[in-house]
């Protein structure tokens, strides 16, 4: 999941420093995969899914993508 936002992105940022973090958390908010770039970004990660669980109604099969800066 890491590779593919690296070659699809257009910031320098993303592109070339790796200055991202990619993860897949789990119906209960638990972290259940991440991509091994910026690791340090899933504490405020865990956060964020929190706020977004918190936040929205999410039914069965649904997914959530999220860059919101104040949500983590």
């Amino acid at each position: 999941m890491g590779r593919i936002l690296q070659r699809t992105a257009i910031s320098t940022n993303i592109k070339e420093r790796l200055d991202f973090s990619c993860a897949l958390f789990g119906p209960d908010g638990r972290l259940v995969s991440n991509a091994p770039h910026i690791p340090s970004h899933l504490g405020a990660m865990l956060d964020g899914v929190q706020y977004q669980m918190w936040a929205i109604e999410i039914n069965e099969g649904d997914s959530i993508v999220s860059n919101h800066p104040c949500a983590g």
